[in-house]
């Protein structure tokens, strides 16, 4: 819930998606709970899809998707 206005809002923005797996990555390191994980792989879904749809330049997505990739890595580690 904490992600969802920032997200929605912006998306556009590369910055602020990072900024927003970055936050993503911190919860997941700071927990075991497979409920938890599950919900933070889930936003990171919701920020992946979003920030594809908007960013228009490549360049820009680049460094978002990269991001989200490494997190969804460690994620996927965790379970």
């Amino acid at each position: 819930m904490a992600c969802a206005q920032i997200r929605r809002y912006g998306a556009r923005e590369p910055t602020v998606a990072i900024a927003l797996i970055r936050l993503l990555r911190d919860s997941a390191a700071a927990t075991t709970d497979d409920g938890r994980l599950t919900a933070i792989g889930f936003q990171l879904g919701l920020l992946e899809a979003d920030a594809t749809r908007e960013i228009v330049q490549p360049a820009d997505l680049t460094a978002v998707t990269a991001a989200a990739g490494e997190l969804r890595d460690r994620l996927e580690r965790a379970r």
